[in-house]
């Protein structure tokens, strides 16, 4: 006899049970940011075994999108700065002064001959 084995069933096209959701946010404490997302939600959709890792990984940028627009922390990753400090009004982003150059202003043939005798 051959026994098969169940394989739980991906669901495409179908909205983000509670459950899966939760599930998922758990998964991202356990698997941290990876070099290549791709590998993250490979092991988030193995361990879930309802959805692909394409469908993890566009739920969770989603879910970090929501979370950043709320000021909240990502679960599992570091916090990036630069993408912060772009949400930020520009006075309360933290930046370099740089003096503005000084332009050359255009003389007349008047002040060049004047500007010549004085040197």
């Amino acid at each position: 006899q051959q026994q098969q084995q169940e394989q739980p069933h991906i669901q495409i096209g179908r909205l983000w049970s509670k459950e899966e959701h939760e599930l998922c946010v758990q998964l991202l404490q356990k698997y941290p940011e990876e070099t290549r997302a791709i590998e993250r939600w490979e092991k988030i959709a193995a361990e879930m075994g309802t959805r692909t890792a394409k469908q993890v990984g566009s739920h969770c940028q989603k879910y970090f999108i929501r979370l950043a627009r709320q000021g909240l922390p990502v679960p599992g990753t570091r916090p990036n700065m630069s993408a912060i400090n772009s949400r930020l009004p520009k006075r309360q982003r933290k930046t370099q002064f740089k003096p503005k150059k000084k332009r050359a202003v255009p003389m007349s043939v008047d002040q060049k001959v004047q500007a010549a005798i004085a040197a």
